[in-house]
């Protein structure tokens, strides 16, 4: 959808006074922009959130060492697997 039709109705006079909108073209072209680039930047921060999900399948975890380990909890000993 082309940019046009937006702004010639966002530009149309306003219907109960007849007097010309506020927004000037320019300014209205930049708050368009502006709409489109922050659409643009959701869009690639959701693909960027989406594409590091993917990753995060293949995380490999660092062997640990397993030594004989008991703790003593109020005069009981227990041991750690």
């Amino acid at each position: 959808m082309g940019l046009g039709p937006l702004i010639r109705r966002l530009e149309a006079k306003d219907s109960k006074t007849g007097r010309q909108n506020a927004l000037t073209r320019t300014r209205l072209l930049c708050i368009v922009r502006r709409m489109a680039a922050s659409k643009r930047l959701a869009v690639l921060a959701i693909a960027a959130l989406l594409a590091g999900c993917a990753i995060t399948s293949s995380l490999r975890y660092l062997v640990t060492r397993h030594t004989d380990q008991s703790d003593d909890y109020h005069g009981v000993k227990v041991a750690d697997p």
